[in-house]
């Protein structure tokens, strides 16, 4: 029985061996500063771009690599080996290439091969921005929390709203204007030293710089567009621009239709708050909203609910009525918060068991435990996932205004956020794959 016992609890410690070793065993090998690097402060578009690899330890004569693949628009124009000149020696390969078109970039792996062994080390993400002979400046709001004006945006009748006007890709400001708005009362509040006319110099940066805050109060309900003001910027390469702010559709409500955006909040708030009426989602007269503010307010409240069935039923109805592609339904943040929670309890309970030397009982809760564990890794994975609504139009294959595309998906459509640079977002659905402006998508919260 002593025998049958000691094996059995041998079987359970070398099968949590093995559980939690794969993760570890599964790396490929990683050597020191393992990652190819972009060698310069910036890349710009049809400007060679340098790239850096160091392999310490190893001479240049016992290292071979190459590119496996470039993807179009991008070209190779050299590569060398140099020898690294310190204590411990070693190997320096530098990439130079060029590419055509701006935005965020991941190269597949560099083959490398060391001392006849192959691996393949990855390239680090990085941007390639506009050449500054063509790029041209930009003007664009931000909200008292952080936030960059989109689109739309809804605010309440009489409230006051911190406008902060940002440029970026400027060298200098040699005019700058604004106009009292009708029906709203504007007030600037400060300037900043941009407005002045110094030249902020010729070293590039995609910052964004401020320009000015304002305080502006609607005194009207109805939609309305944001105040005008004007700038007149020199851009990078010397040419003077004449800017005014993006289009952006404001709807001004009454504080009773008050739309309530909450910030902040964590999964607990979302497990632990007041339970939802699936019966009567609180969604604004739908007759009064666009269907993108509906479809992200339902899709919104099903992350909320512990039940969402009758909500995501609601939602697919309307999708299905308005000829809107159906994709997935949104994970239950309390659902996940549950299943996180059973699974540290059985995980406490195996070890407890284990300590005490109850062996099958302790098998047991190692048979429930795994199951769901994984449960909670897909299940972590897909509430990591930042969806939102898209506005419709077309999806460019680069993040450009001038790039053509004949792809579009349909006002409504629920993307998934891939990647995000500047005011350009790659997203993904079902099939479609491409850039869209930040301004044309709202997040669901």
């Amino acid at each position: 029985m002593e025998k049958s016992a000691a094996g059995i609890r041998k079987q359970i410690i070398s099968g949590l061996l093995i559980l939690f070793a794969l993760p570890v065993f599964s790396k490929s090998f990683d050597p020191k500063n393992g990652q190819v690097k972009l060698n310069e402060e910036v890349c710009f578009t049809n400007t060679p771009c340098e790239f850096k690899l160091e392999i310490p330890g190893v001479e240049p004569d016992k290292v071979q690599s190459y590119i496996e693949y470039l993807p179009g628009g991008i070209e190779q124009i050299s590569s060398r080996k140099e020898s690294i000149i310190s204590e411990e020696g070693g190997t320096s390969l530098l990439y130079v290439l060029q590419f055509k078109n701006p935005g965020t970039i991941q190269l597949k792996p560099l083959f490398v091969r060391i001392n006849g062994r192959s691996y393949r080390i990855p390239f680090e993400k990085f941007n390639v921005y506009e050449n500054p002979d063509t790029i041209l400046p930009e003007l664009s709001i931000r909200l008292a929390d952080g936030t960059i004006l989109g689109s739309r945006y809804t605010f309440t009748l009489g409230q006051h709203v911190e406008l902060t006007l940002l440029i970026k890709y400027a060298v200098q400001i040699v005019n700058f204007k604004w106009e009292a708005p009708q029906n709203a009362v504007l007030k600037e509040i400060k300037r900043y030293e941009i407005t002045e006319g110094v030249p902020r110099g010729k070293e590039f940066s995609s910052e964004s710089i401020e320009v000015a805050k304002f305080d502006w109060q609607p005194l009207k309900e109805g939609n309305w567009s944001l105040p005008e003001i004007l700038v007149t910027a020199t851009a990078y390469n010397g040419s003077r621009v004449d800017l005014a702010l993006p289009d952006c559709d404001i709807k001004i409500l009454s504080p009773k239709n008050k739309v309530t955006q909450k910030k902040g909040e964590t999964l607990f708030d979302y497990a632990f708050s007041k339970p939802i009426e699936e019966d009567k989602v609180q969604v604004e007269d739908l007759n009064s909203m666009a269907k993108p503010e509906i479809l992200v307010n339902l899709r919104s409240t099903e992350r909320r609910s512990f039940m969402p069935g009758k909500i995501a039923k609601q939602r697919r109805n309307l999708e299905k009525s308005w000829g809107i592609t159906l994709t997935s339904d949104e994970s239950s943040r309390p659902q996940y918060l549950m299943i996180l929670i059973s699974c540290g309890l059985v995980f406490v309970a195996f070890v407890i068991t284990l300590i005490i030397k109850r062996f099958r009982l302790s098998t047991v809760f190692l048979i429930v435990f795994v199951p769901l564990f994984i449960i909670a890794v897909i299940g972590g994975v897909k509430i990591s996932h930042k969806r939102a609504i898209y506005n419709g139009g077309k999806i460019a294959t680069i993040p450009e205004l001038s790039a053509s595309s004949n792809v579009t998906l349909p006002l409504g459509s629920c993307v998934r956020i891939l990647n995000h640079t500047g005011h350009w977002c790659y997203i993904n659905s079902n099939d479609v794959y491409g850039w869209v402006e930040e301004k044309n998508i709202i997040p669901i919260q």
